[in-house]
């Protein structure tokens, strides 16, 4: 359940959470924010059903990324030009897939800890 915190005297209703990790590492938590950015899904089960759908590759379709691991965008830029539809889905962590008239083109992934090498295989 989350708290109510003081700060230097002032009351604030800005409920939180108290955290406390398995290496016995301690802090404070927005409840807000951590509600909205946390998971009851288990990370390698979740991992290993990731690996069975795979990432986005040059030529799949709109349903075929959908279905992906990446599943579906936060945001998509559509566009309409004298010579085809060209779309940008953009997701979470730098990672970016471009569609000319419904085919991947190109995915674009920025940052470490990502195989380039996957979005193509």
């Amino acid at each position: 359940m989350p708290n109510h915190s003081e700060v230097g005297g002032t009351a604030s209703d800005r409920p939180y959470f108290h955290i406390v990790t398995d290496d016995g590492h301690a802090g404070f938590a927005d409840a807000v924010l951590f509600t909205n950015t946390t998971t009851t899904n288990d990370p390698a089960i979740a991992a290993a059903e990731c690996k069975k759908k795979g990432v986005p590759k040059l030529g799949m379709t709109v349903a075929e990324v959908r279905a992906s691991c990446w599943g579906r965008p936060i945001y998509v830029d559509a566009k309409a030009r004298k010579n085809g539809k060209y779309e940008q889905y953009v997701y979470g962590d730098n990672k970016f897939v471009y569609f000319r008239d419904g085919k991947v083109t190109s995915v674009s992934v920025k940052g470490p800890g990502h195989d380039a090498d996957q979005l193509t295989r």
